[in-house]
């Protein structure tokens, strides 16, 4: 069995929440498709517990622009990102650790594969930073798409948009809701994504994450104390929009 998770954030109720989750379901391995950092208060913390649990973590966006900047990013993620890079990034004299960590978190691979099975933060096309969205399918096949499936001999997982669900290759799109968290794969190729532990945003503020035992996969929702970590974002990051979605999962 096989726990991902995606799109933490910083979010350390979050994170820990989901994390005993997996260890109740006694899971071997536990895969993250970035994102870490970003929007929320617990960058340190949430950095060590992902590079103590999970096997592979790749790089997210928001990761990467710890070092090379939140290049498009709109205003409150740049400032938090900045916010991180003041919080994270070890100075001189800094302790061995610290530099550990930080070569760590910006130091991630952008892919991964398991079998027939390919691993990324955002899109093949565009690994950090490429959104696969569903909208986009709505008038049949495109270019892009059959670009993006030709990266897999079956599945892509991703995160990204924070909006758990699958797209298969006969160009269907099925909201994770709908299909009451769980799809099995049977044949074809299909895009997985996980959705987002630490900021969903599909109307559920629960944490997301996938289980996968290689043909199944369910979307677990676990719910957390989302108002310690929006007093936290008041307190440390003092932007109320991004404590308040939290609350509303959007």
């Amino acid at each position: 069995m096989l726990a991902l998770i995606s799109d933490v954030h910083a979010n350390y109720e979050a994170l820990t929440a989901v994390l005993a989750d997996i260890d109740r379901e006694k899971v071997e391995k536990v895969v993250c498709l970035g994102d870490v950092v970003g929007y929320g208060p617990d960058p340190l913390p949430v950095v060590d517990l992902v590079r103590e649990r999970a096997e592979i973590c790749l790089e997210g966006n928001h990761d990467e622009a710890l070092h090379r900047g939140p290049i498009g990013f709109n205003i409150p993620a740049a400032q938090v990102i900045e916010w991180t890079v003041e919080n994270m990034k070890p100075g001189f004299f800094s302790g061995l650790d610290l530099r550990r960590r930080w070569e760590y978190i910006t130091s991630r691979p952008q892919t991964h594969r398991i079998g027939d099975d390919f691993y990324v933060h955002g899109s093949p096309l565009d690994p950090t930073s490429g959104y696969i969205l569903s909208q986009k399918i709505a008038f049949g096949p495109t270019s892009e798409f059959e670009e993006i499936f030709k990266a897999t001999d079956r599945l892509i997982f991703c995160g990204h948009t924070h909006l758990p669900g699958v797209i298969t290759d006969d160009f269907e799109s099925h909201d994770a809701k709908k299909l009451e968290n769980a799809w099995t794969w049977e044949k074809g190729k299909a895009i997985v994504n996980v959705g987002s532990v630490g900021q969903p945003r599909d109307n559920d503020n629960r944490a997301c994450y996938v289980l996968f035992d290689g043909k199944k996969v369910t979307w677990r929702r676990v719910p957390y104390a989302f108002e310690q970590t929006q007093a936290k974002v008041l307190d440390r990051l003092k932007i109320a929009k991004l404590a308040e979605r939290l609350k509303v999962g959007v």
